[in-house]
């Protein structure tokens, strides 16, 4: 399962993409993930040994539910995901800060960049899920 999403998300017509990021901001993707990849991954979200902090939206206004912060390791298909997308987000961010006649500051992988992370202390996970009484978000 997981070994599939590499080559899921780079057969991806990038060129599109990354068009489309630069038109519009966004850019809608077609399914990635399987029906039982999601149906599992749905299934870690009561594994609350799989998060390191949980935020009720409502104590901060922000709506009604939660979400949760992934611990580290991650799940293999968010780990996956990460390291799937991230040169390809790279690149965008990388080109949009030439908009803004800035440097490049993203390397071209994922653990490069978590290494710079490290060098300022970011070193804890940021991926998230999150639950809203009227609709399931991941």
């Amino acid at each position: 399962m997981v070994e599939d999403i590499p080559t899921r998300i780079k057969s991806l017509n990038w060129e599109s993409i990354q068009n489309e990021l630069d038109e519009n901001g966004f850019a809608k993707l077609p399914p990635i993930l399987t029906k039982d990849e999601c149906e599992s991954f749905m299934g870690l979200y009561n594994e609350e040994e799989s998060y390191r902090t949980t935020i009720n939206m409502t104590r901060y206004r922000f709506g009604n539910g939660e979400y949760k912060y992934f611990s580290y390791p991650l799940p293999e298909v968010i780990q996956s995901l990460r390291e799937s997308f991230y040169p390809e987000l790279a690149k965008t961010a990388n080109r949009w800060l030439g908009y803004l006649k800035k440097p490049e500051l993203f390397p071209g992988n994922l653990q490069d960049f978590l290494k710079t992370c490290e060098e300022y202390e970011q070193t804890r996970p940021t991926p998230l899920t999150s639950f809203s009484r009227s609709l399931p978000l991941l």
